[in-house]
């Protein structure tokens, strides 16, 4: 007969047991259930212990003392404490790969800030207030959650916060329409919509050197993708089109796309006979840059506008790119 002791034991083990195995499902689950978790750390600290004192105390009796009920209880136990033991150990370091656990930030460590953000929850529980300082602003922010949890209004919220207690411009780009309201929340905030009320004239070199700008231009728009990245390139193509882009940047007259297509006519006119197959190659340019040149970009990069880029960063901007996406 098992003693209440041994029985009591006996009793924890098979609940250590179905703890470890539910804490394993909901790891696999990508899960990460704390309580449950410490729980079975102080369990597991206790069996473990109590197994040690009952293995030394059972080896200072006579095996005569020792019958069979006993041995196969403790290889009970024995196989049950390193089963749980194991698959606690393997499900915090393997079975939830894709959970992060993130520890709850310090009570006094949270009221640094002056930027209120929200509470620290703990489960379903609110534990207290959180803030931002400046300085967290200087690191990268990473905001998620499932369609429909609020991440919008949070950033919103932000954004009104920190206005509230800092006169610092900012800068929010978007492409739904969900932020303009902010314009009634927020002194002097600027609505850009490219193509509409904002465009840029790429081909005005401002204090730039024409052929230095052209190359500037080149560079961008092979860097940005707008050049089909699966065609190639060749050198003689690049060559054409930079020694266009500087003449068209030289001068006023033609720095437009209407310009830049109009004196496209003029070098295949005068250059046809130096460069081989260039009615070719500038076929082939043109096409490329067709879907900005002729597109809905077209009015992004055409004209210059009344706002200027130097003056962008003086004031609150939202950037609403719904109008060309």
């Amino acid at each position: 007969m098992l003693s209440l002791l041994d029985s009591i034991y006996m009793v924890v083990i098979l609940f250590l047991t179905i703890l470890t195995i539910l804490f394993f499902i909901a790891r696999k689950k990508e899960n990460s259930p704390t309580k449950l978790k410490y729980l079975i750390t102080i369990l597991l600290a206790i069996s473990l212990i109590i197994f040690v004192l009952n293995s030394l105390s059972s080896l200072t009796r006579s095996s005569k003392l020792l019958i069979s009920s006993d041995i196969l209880i403790n290889n009970i136990i024995f196989f049950l404490l390193c089963f749980s033991t194991a698959l606690f150990i393997y499900s915090i370091h393997n079975a939830g790969e894709d959970v992060v656990e993130l520890e709850d930030p310090p009570f006094f460590k949270s009221r640094k800030g002056k930027i209120e953000v929200g509470k620290v929850m703990s489960g379903s529980n609110q534990k207290h207030k959180f803030f931002l300082s400046l300085k967290d602003l200087e690191k990268h922010m990473f905001i998620c959650g499932a369609t429909g949890t609020g991440k919008t209004t949070f950033l919103q919220n932000f954004l009104m916060n920190f206005k509230r207690r800092f006169n610092i411009p900012f800068m929010l780009v978007e492409f739904k329409g969900e932020y303009h309201f902010l314009q009634k929340k927020i002194e002097d905030l600027l609505i850009i919509r490219p193509g509409e009320n904002f465009s840029i004239n790429i081909f005005n070199p401002g204090t730039s050197l024409p052929e230095v700008h052209a190359e500037r231009i080149f560079d961008i728009l092979k860097s940005g993708k707008f050049l089909d990245e699966n065609a190639e390139f060749s050198p003689q193509m690049e060559k054409v089109l930079v020694e266009i882009l500087t003449k068209v940047c030289e001068n006023k007259q033609f720095q437009s796309w209407k310009g830049f297509y109009q004196y496209c006519k003029g070098y295949a006119k005068n250059k046809k006979n130096e460069i081989p197959m260039l009615s070719q190659t500038l076929i082939s340019i043109k096409n490329r840059i067709r879907r900005f040149s002729l597109g809905s970009l077209k009015a992004l990069f055409d004209t210059d506008h009344k706002i200027k880029v130097e003056n962008i960063f003086e004031r609150n901007i939202l950037i609403d790119l719904s109008s060309i996406i």
